[in-house]
């Protein structure tokens, strides 16, 4: 019963723009945001114009600065927008926009905005070993080495017919 789950996606990925990476999800420690910023890097090292997307709260104001830092450092911080919190129409605009998303976290309880994406057709990269694994499957492309990630994205974006193949698994585990 959660708005989302009732939202048609517009099917607005921009496919001429930049690769929009996206992250939704509580920011905090565990949740290893800074693992998204590095991967972003990694694809735009390999010569994909990429930007990352992060969406929910950020209780921690120090963990935050971390990873603005972070992204300075990895040469990426004008391509990282945090959000915050949004309302919904504004998260069904950043689903809709996505070309891919990321759960990197090292824990979860279940994940649900890997089935949220998987649902509205965003390919799906998940850390090994967590809930967000589990939620996916083999609708989604795992990795344990933020190195895999990488490969993996680009393989996805540069490969039309992978990304579907990778949109229809995830619709269907849904």
């Amino acid at each position: 019963d959660m708005p989302l789950f009732r939202h048609v996606p517009a099917g607005r990925a921009d496919r001429t723009g930049p690769l929009t990476l996206l992250v939704v999800g509580r920011v905090v420690p565990h949740k290893r945001v800074e693992d998204a910023i590095e991967i972003l890097a990694m694809v735009r090292e390999s010569g994909v114009d990429a930007k990352l997307e992060i969406v929910g709260s950020a209780p921690n104001g120090v963990y935050l600065a971390f990873l603005r830092e972070r992204a300075a450092q990895c040469g990426v911080a004008e391509h990282v927008e945090i959000t915050g919190m949004i309302d919904d129409e504004s998260l069904f605009a950043r689903f809709d926009r996505a070309g891919a998303m990321l759960s990197v976290s090292q824990h979860e309880g279940f994940c649900v905005p890997v089935l949220e994406a998987m649902h509205l057709g965003v390919p799906t990269f998940v850390r090994s070993g967590t809930a967000a694994s589990e939620v996916g499957a083999d609708a989604t492309v795992s990795f344990d080495r933020l190195e895999e990630a990488r490969t993996a994205i680009l393989q996805m974006h540069r490969d039309p017919g992978r990304r579907a193949a990778m949109i229809e698994a995830g619709k269907r585990r849904a």
